[in-house]
């Protein structure tokens, strides 16, 4: 019996140390080129979980059409995560990092960018789910019509514009 509870204990803690976390990202500001500084933070991620102190970012980016995948150059590898890439501890669960995407991936042009957040090896599972951000900032000035309220068709949806008194 002793062997039994012994060998479940041994794989509760190699389950509980290897296990893919969901965590909240988000990324300020909200709206972002990729020359702007941003900042992104992950929140409700729990590293004792996966036996470490430390979180590491590890990204990607495409292209503006979202296509030609590029690793960020200094993610490292997988099984040792690259410094640049630690991210700042803010509490027990949170944690951020700052940067300007086009110095970051060291490219221009960008029109999403891919990350996930993971223990400096990432063997075993010691990751976060993926998060997907787009690039660039929309705007639009409506000049006409000159009513308060306008509805715009633009062949796929609607878009009600309440202009303000």
């Amino acid at each position: 019996m002793k062997k039994i509870t012994s060998l479940l204990l041994l794989l509760f803690s190699i389950i509980s140390l290897a296990q893919q976390q969901n965590v909240n990202y988000a990324v300020s500001p909200v709206s972002f080129d990729a020359s702007d500084e941003i900042t992104i933070t992950v929140n409700n991620i729990n590293p004792a979980a996966w036996g470490v102190t430390d979180v590491y970012l590890w990204s990607w980016s495409y292209d503006l059409n979202d296509a030609n995948e590029m690793d960020s150059p200094n993610n490292g590898s997988w099984t040792n995560s690259s410094e640049a890439q630690k991210m700042t501890k803010i509490n027990n669960t949170t944690y951020a990092i700052t940067f300007t995407p086009t110095t970051f991936y060291n490219r221009t042009e960008i029109g999403r960018i891919g990350m996930l957040v993971k223990a400096k090896n990432g063997d075993g599972d010691k990751k976060t789910q993926d998060k997907i951000f787009e690039v660039g900032k929309f705007q639009v000035t409506l000049n006409a019509p000159v009513e308060k309220n306008s509805i715009l068709n633009s062949e796929i949806s609607f878009l009600f514009l309440q202009l303000p008194d």
